[in-house]
């Protein structure tokens, strides 16, 4: 287990979770908020990935997918000023499989590696 990275993902989910709650706010530049559920959740599994390298990419895939419904149930459950919408879930769904899909790749060429040695 990677400190830095274990930190990461914790500071980093606690601010996903934080600024997905808040009232709405203006984003400097205005990027497309799917955009940033993506992004979010790509740098998540980035985190995820190398902080628990062991786990097996389908349960980093399913933890990071039940994150990302809770933060929408929450959405939609405690009306904080944010609406949940499935559109935002498919976007953390999807940044989460792009990501796990390089970590799937870089973990398989590591592997493969440390056979050939």
């Amino acid at each position: 287990m990677n400190r830095f990275f274990l930190f990461a993902l914790g500071a980093t989910a606690f601010a996903v979770l934080l600024l997905a709650n808040i009232p709405v706010f203006v984003t400097p530049g205005n990027p497309d908020d799917k955009l940033l559920h993506f992004a979010a959740f790509a740098v998540l599994a980035i985190f995820a990935a190398g902080a628990l390298p062991k786990v097996p990419i389908r349960r980093l895939w399913l933890g990071l997918t039940a994150f990302a419904a809770a933060i929408e149930l929450v959405q939609f459950l405690l009306a904080l000023g944010r609406e949940a919408d499935w559109i935002d879930f498919l976007a953390g769904v999807a940044g989460t499989a792009a990501a796990l899909l390089i970590a799937y790749l870089v973990r398989r060429g590591k592997s493969a590696s440390d056979h050939a040695r």
